[in-house]
Formats: C-alpha cells, structure tokens, sequence
C-alpha cells in the first residue's frame, strides 16, 4: 500500500535486469522510474494510495542498467473491506 515491492515475477526481473532479493522492500517508484521523475508526480504511486485501478498506455521504465523501456501498464489495487492493502503492478513491452 506504500508502493514497496513484496513479489516480483522472474519476467519483471529479466525484463529490468534486475535481482528480485535487490527490489523486494524496495519502493516501485524507485526500482522502476528515472530519478528525474518525482515521487510526488508518479501516477502508479498516486493510483495506489488512492486505491484507483490505472491503466496507462505509453510509459517508462527503466532497467537497473539505466536503459529506457517502452511499457504499457496496469495498476489494481486490492482492497480488504474498506481498507486498501496494496496494489498488483503488471506491464509489458511495447518495443
């Protein structure tokens, strides 16, 4: 529900180049975001806070080695009763 990766899937971390043990805690804005980006303007961080499903289109990331990818996303929050307890992130390549 703060953003903080619990589970990465082996084709996240092959897509980002990344070690899941080097992510998980981490904060997804983080991991995933150019540090020019502010955590203050990130939409998936806003969209999960606010407990909103999100779907964007044309976005990116960028791998551990700093190389830009062309995703489409989708964040859906998962919700217990009224209270939100965090967020499922999934994307893809649009390359």
């Amino acid at each position: 529900k703060d953003g903080n990766v619990q589970f990465i899937n082996n084709s996240a971390v092959k897509m980002l180049k990344l070690e899941s043990s080097h992510v998980i805690g981490k904060n997804i804005h983080d991991v995933i975001h150019s540090p020019n980006i502010e955590k203050e303007n990130c939409q998936i961080l806003k969209a999960i806070k606010e407990g909103k499903t999100l779907t964007i289109r044309n976005d990116r990331f960028f791998t551990s080695k700093g190389e830009k990818i062309e995703i489409e996303l989708r964040v859906t929050p998962i919700n217990t009763g009224n209270k939100i307890v965090g967020a499922v992130l999934s994307f893809n390549s649009i390359e």
